[in-house]
């Protein structure tokens, strides 16, 4: 491979690092916050709705990834 390639390659393997950084952050923190009663974002509720609110707050992530990436995309290329 030549030297361009491989640098092309680098690039590319450093956005997708960075992606999936941003999502193995915010899931270990999403836990303490909506599983614990004393500490925690959700005071009360059963521990479907504990879970249902962890589902939606990963997909309310995961949506908004999705639609500011571009934006954000545009921002940068200035």
């Amino acid at each position: 491979m030549t030297n361009i390639r491989m640098l092309s390659l680098i690039g590319i393997y450093l956005v997708i690092f960075i992606d999936n950084l941003s999502a193995s952050l915010i899931i270990p923190m999403l836990t303490p916050i909506t599983h614990d009663t004393a500490a925690g974002l959700i005071g009360e509720g059963t521990e479907g709705f504990r879970n249902s609110f962890y589902g939606v707050a990963l997909g309310a992530f995961s949506i908004a990834m999705f639609f500011v990436a571009p934006l954000l995309d545009a921002l940068s290329d200035g």
